[in-house]
């Protein structure tokens, strides 16, 4: 490994070693403090390295630097994925739960979802007061009809200083099976999050999809639903993007599991074979989308 050159300023470092990268030269940068060293890996390659980072140095805005950018985030994130292979450690949408152990904030979404299910007596209880406590906006049934505070006014139970609703309907769930459902898709999407991204980025994922896909819910049926499949949704499409656009994040889900996903989605949308929160759903899933392919996004104005 020899140097081939120095370059002032990150933004040029990422976009020649991407250039680099799609002629199969392989670098290493170092930070230093007339800038960033860049270290040529191959010793055969180390005088057309240095040609062509010379070459850059000349004219880094140049249209074939700025193009090379999609193609080496294709080529690094297949770099990665045969080394995960090769290790025998990549992570996919279909790895088995091993467990609690590294992932304790899967564990305790899964804990809360399962004990409140059972206190709650899966949704028969709908006017106790834990239910009433957890729902978006305590209601009441009047024959046929549903009478509660809309969410966002004086009255209601959020302006009243309940803000914890906004969320709690999460851990709600109306049946056996819609317990379960739920249950092995956290266990798969969130398990598969916390170990790549971390306990915190998880934890940051849950409490916007959970805000957005309860709030969209509620104003398109009101307040009688539960469960965390918006969450599910959009920890989905949070991975989705990043298995597509960020392959150095290190996550992998096969095109099967998004078809059978999207497809899922569909069906619920358009008959009525599965009861569900179609509003949760959607809304899950494009916050996901959106989180997932936000800092993809932000990189690629940065580096234009």
């Amino acid at each position: 490994m020899r140097q081939i050159g120095t370059l002032p300023d990150e933004q040029q470092v990422q976009r020649a070693s991407d250039y680099l990268l799609t002629l199969g030269i392989r670098v290493q940068v170092e930070k230093s403090d007339g800038g960033f060293a860049i270290w040529a890996i191959d010793e055969d390659r180390v005088a057309q390295a240095r040609e062509e980072l010379k070459t850059f140095i000349q004219n880094p805005n140049d249209d074939r630097y700025l193009a090379a950018e999609r193609e080496a985030a294709k080529l690094r994130g297949e770099l990665i994925r045969k080394e995960m292979e090769r290790r025998g450690k990549i992570v996919d949408v279909r790895q088995q739960w091993a467990g609690s152990r590294g992932r304790p904030l899967t564990f305790l979404l899964i804990i809360a979802c399962c004990a409140l299910a059972l206190i709650t007596s899966f949704g028969d209880d709908k006017d106790g007061a834990v239910w009433q406590d957890l729902i978006i906006a305590s209601y009441q049934h009047d024959g046929e009809y549903i009478r509660y505070y809309p969410v966002f006014t004086p009255a209601s139970d959020i302006a009243h200083g309940q803000i914890w609703r906004l969320v709690t309907p999460i851990f709600l769930h109306g049946s056996l099976a819609h317990l379960v459902m739920n249950m092995m898709a956290m266990q798969s999407l969130s398990t598969l999050i916390e170990v790549r991204r971390g306990t915190w980025r998880l934890a940051g994922l849950v409490l916007t999809t959970a805000i957005v896909s309860n709030v969209a819910q509620y104003l398109y049926h009101g307040p009688n639903f539960c469960g965390i499949s918006g969450v599910a949704l959009g920890l989905f499409g949070y991975l989705w993007m990043k298995s597509e656009f960020d392959p150095a994040a290190g996550i992998a889900i096969p095109r099967s599991s998004v078809i059978m996903m999207l497809v899922f989605v569909g069906l619920c949308m358009t008959t009525d074979l599965i009861p569900v929160a179609n509003a949760a759903h959607l809304g899950g899933l494009a916050t996901g989308m959106v989180l997932g392919y936000a800092p993809v996004a932000v990189r690629r104005i940065r580096g234009k």
